[in-house]
């Protein structure tokens, strides 16, 4: 195979306990050189997690380190100084004339003629697009960087949207044109994934789990409202809990809102892939509240595992989840509507529901699948010989 692969992304990861994007790019990289593809990745080499496999190359750009203090909301300046040397890096490290992919805000690349003219071949995976959700005052001035990097996007040959429900929103946030959307969802190995489950002796109580950043686009003060409702409360059977992996800067405020309202809530952090994989096959339901989601990587693991889930309608969830096919969708991320979804799902069949959501998963999410994808774009370009 002819075509050489540049994957442009700010942090990645081939290990344990790190983000959806950091995840999917490093599956992305790693499933494309399987088959194949020489790959160079392009990235702080020290922020990188694990090692990468066979067949893939890391070109160094190191981090701006005066971005060490998130109270100084440096990080934008940083992305931006960032994404100028990686450009810089680009054009002198003979990488040119093969296929360049670039995850999130790494787009402003493109705004650089150079790296146009370089690349008859640019792809932008945007992801999530957290940036241009609702956001605190704080965060303004990293999100106005971070939104004019990922507009960098208008100079790409093709942007991926990783679920149909995102299409419009890439279309409108990125201002790129329809006809160079291109659909591809993000992927998980599911093979690895249910390798991870140690199995054994299983929760004995009715266990809700949930995995994710503790911050307010994730939703999870929403769940815990809704497990607040009485009715809710009684529709659940005596004795569950809710248990939660990952941190984050809500972490306090949610569990004092679980505490007071006797909601039964453990939060465990810094947890193995292994840990929490194991907690997720095991788990009784799984809920993804969600306010603002990309594709939902955390959704697609639980289905996976065959999970009974509740999920929002928001991102790429919907996509996954068809109410009452492969679970339960919320009418709107609210507290409200999933307090109602949590009752409808208690009345569901989750064998049935879990059984359809592992066969989706497995033939439309698997690596397989999404590398034949990025491998036919690739063809239909001309970039493989």
């Amino acid at each position: 195979m002819t075509v050489r692969l540049v994957v442009v992304v700010r942090r990645l990861s081939f290990a344990d306990g790190i983000g959806g994007l950091e995840r999917a790019a490093g599956e992305h990289a790693r499933s494309l050189a399987e088959r194949g593809v020489p790959v160079t990745i392009v990235t702080d080499r020290r922020s990188m997690r694990g090692d990468p496999p066979a067949g893939i190359d890391v070109l160094d750009v190191p981090w701006p380190r005066f971005d060490r203090y998130k109270a100084l909301s440096t990080f934008g300046l940083a992305y931006q100084l960032w994404v100028t040397r990686v450009a810089k890096a680009l054009a002198t490290s003979g990488n040119g004339r093969g296929v360049l992919h670039l995850h999130g805000a790494s787009a402003g690349v493109l705004r650089h003629r150079a790296i146009q003219d370089a690349f008859p071949t640019t792809i932008v995976n945007p992801h999530g697009m957290e940036e241009f959700g609702r956001f605190s005052l704080l965060r303004v001035p990293n999100r106005l960087f971070t939104r004019h990097l990922a507009r960098g996007s208008a100079h790409a040959r093709w942007v991926i949207a990783t679920d149909a429900g995102l299409q419009d929103a890439v279309t409108r946030n990125l201002r790129v044109p329809p006809e160079r959307v291109a659909l591809i969802p993000n992927a998980v190995d599911v093979d690895a994934l249910r390798a991870l489950d140690a199995g054994g002796t299983r929760p004995a109580e009715f266990t809700i789990v949930s995995v994710g950043r503790l911050v307010h686009n994730k939703g999870f003060d929403l769940l815990a409202d809704a497990l607040a409702r009485p009715d809710v409360r009684e529709a659940l059977p005596e004795g569950y809990r809710w248990r939660h992996y990952g941190s984050g800067p809500d972490a306090e405020r949610i569990v004092a809102k679980a505490h007071a309202a006797r909601v039964p809530l453990e939060i465990a952090s810094g947890r193995s892939d292994a840990e929490v994989q194991t907690a997720v096959a095991g788990a009784s339901l799984f809920v993804q509240p969600s306010r603002y989601e990309g594709s939902s990587l955390t959704t697609l693991e639980a289905m996976a595992h065959g999970r009974l889930i509740v999920g929002t309608p928001v991102g790429g969830i919907p996509d996954k989840i068809e109410d009452g096919v492969t679970g339960i969708l919320a009418e709107a991320a609210t507290a409200d509507a999933i307090g109602d979804a949590l009752q409808r799902a208690m009345g569901s069949d989750p064998e049935t529901l879990g059984t359809n959501a592992r066969a989706l998963v497995d033939g439309r999410f698997s690596l397989a699948a999404a590398a034949d994808a990025y491998l036919a774009l690739y063809e239909q370009d001309g970039a493989v010989g």
